[in-house]
């Protein structure tokens, strides 16, 4: 876990609608205890956590699978998957058709 996360403040919202490229994006996050969760909404949908020192991003979400970026480094999940992607630890809790939902570690 990267020390950026341990000043984290107990609770930070923030969401966001654009339109881009004739589809809808959007983002919500909340952060607290050390743990950021981020919905994102429509391929393309990026969001900037903790004032801005973390950057995700859903490339494309079907069929149960996600690709996405956390600080420009791709990666790929299914629900429930766990794994470390820029030096992060990342669980994928939901993984429906064009969103997907992460908690950031």
């Amino acid at each position: 876990m990267k020390s950026r996360l341990l000043a984290v403040p107990a609770l930070a919202l923030a969401a966001v609608s654009l339109t881009a490229c004739g589809g809808a994006t959007s983002y919500s996050s909340q952060c607290a205890n050390n743990v950021c969760t981020v919905s994102l909404s429509g391929a393309g949908a990026e969001a900037e956590i903790l004032n801005d020192s973390i950057t995700v991003e859903l490339i494309s979400s079907a069929e149960g699978t996600a690709e996405f970026a956390v600080d420009g480094t791709s990666a790929t999940c299914a629900e429930g998957d766990e794994q470390e992607v820029a030096g992060y630890h990342v669980v994928c809790t939901e993984v429906p058709e064009d969103k997907l939902t992460v908690e950031i570690s």
